[in-house]
C-alpha cells in the first residue's frame, strides 16, 4: 500500500500487535522497516539528511519514561539546549511549554512527585518546545483525566488548523473521531487509509437504520427472517434495533407492522468510528498497544 499524507490529522489504529507503535518509530527513524519506504517531506529518516528536520518534529511516547529525580522546567531546559537554542531562549521556551499543559507552576517539582497525568502532560510539552512542523503522538491521552484529554484534543485541533501534520496512535477512538482528517487502520492481513467517512463507506456501504420498537429480541428475529442483517445495541441505557445495510427502509417497517410490532421511533445513523473499527479489526482481536 502506498499513501501521502500532507496535513490535518491522521488517525493511526489496530489491534494488539498490529504495529501502531513500531509505525510512528519508523516514521522518526528510531526503527528500520523490514521492507517499504518511508519519507518524511522527501527525506529517509535513516539518512544523515533527516537531522536537519529534527527540531521540526515533536514527540510524544506511549510510555512516561521522563527522569524522576529533575524537574520539569530542567528535563525542558535541557532538551531546547539539545535543539540549539541558547540558555535564556531554553528557559523561555521550556516555560512557555509548561504553560501550554497547565504545569507552569510545578515547574521547580520534582517529577517523581508529580501524578501520572502530569507527567504525560511533561512529555506533551516537551513536543512543544520548539516551532513544529510534524507531531507524532504514540497514546497521548493515556493517563489523562476527562479535562485534559478535552485540553489535549483541542491543543492537537489548533496545531493542525495552523498548517502543522499530526500523527496521533490512541485506542480513545471517539476522541479521534473528533479530530482525524484521516485514519491509517493497520492490521495483519490489510490495511486501510482515508478519511472517516470513506471507512464508514468502504465497511458499511449504507447508513444503518435505529429503530426503538416494544419488543426489540422479536423484531430481530422478523428482520432476519427477512434478510435483513439486524441485532440490538445499547442506546442511552435503551436497547434499540439496529440495521445494517438496509437499502429498502420501507421493506423494514413494513415486516415489523405486519408482525404488529410497535414502532416508537426510526432514524437513520452513520456508523461511529469504533463500530467502524471494530468491525474491521474485529472485537476479539483487542484494543490494546503495539
Amino acid at each position: 500500500m502506498e499513501f501521502t499524507f500532507t496535513s490535518g490529522v491522521l488517525g493511526v489504529l489496530g489491534p494488539n500487535g498490529a504495529g501502531k507503535t513500531t509505525l510512528l518509530k519508523t516514521i522518526l527513524g528510531l526503527v528500520k522497516p523490514s521492507a517499504g519506504e518511508i519519507l518524511v517531506e522527501g527525506v529517509n529518516p535513516r539518512s544523515p539528511w533527516f537531522e536537519k528536520l529534527l527540531p521540526a518534529i515533536g514527540y510524544v511516547p506511549e510510555l512516561p519514561v521522563v527522569p524522576l529525580w529533575t524537574t520539569p522546567c530542567i528535563l525542558l531546559e535541557t532538551l531546547a539546549r539539545l535543539e540549539g537554542y541558547t540558555t535564556v531562549e531554553a528557559r523561555v521556551r521550556a516555560r512557555e511549554a509548561l504553560e501550554v499543559v497547565g504545569l507552569a507552576g510545578e515547574c521547580e517539582t520534582p517529577i517523581g512527585k508529580l501524578s501520572k497525568g502530569a507527567r504525560k502532560r511533561v512529555l506533551v510539552a516537551q513536543a512543544f518546545i520548539g516551532e513544529r512542523e510534524l507531531l507524532v503522538l504514540d497514546e497521548p491521552y493515556s493517563g489523562l483525566d476527562p479535562e485534559w484529554v478535552y485540553r489535549v484534543r483541542e491543543l492537537l485541533r489548533t496545531v493542525a488548523r495552523e498548517g502543522a501534520t499530526v500523527i496521533v496512535s490512541s485506542h480513545i477512538l471517539r476522541e479521534l473521531e473528533d479530530i482525524a482528517t484521516h485514519v491509517l487502520v493497520l492490521k495483519t492481513d490489510q490495511l486501510f487509509y482515508g478519511s472517516i467517512e470513506e471507512l464508514r463507506a468502504w465497511l458499511s456501504g449504507t447508513p444503518r437504520i435505529l429503530l426503538s420498537v416494544a419488543e426489540p429480541e422479536r423484531a430481530v428475529e422478523v428482520l432476519r427472517r427477512g434478510g435483513f442483517n439486524a441485532y440490538t445495541i445499547n442506546k442511552g441505557g435503551q436497547l434499540v434495533v439496529a440495521v445494517e445495510g438496509a437499502d429498502d427502509p420501507a421493506r423494514v417497517l413494513s415486516l415489523l407492522l405486519a408482525e404488529n410490532i410497535e414502532i416508537s421511533e426510526y432514524r437513520v445513523e452513520k456508523a461511529s468510528l469504533e463500530e467502524a473499527y471494530l468491525k474491521l479489526v474485529g472485537a476479539s482481536n483487542g484494543l490494546g498497544g503495539g
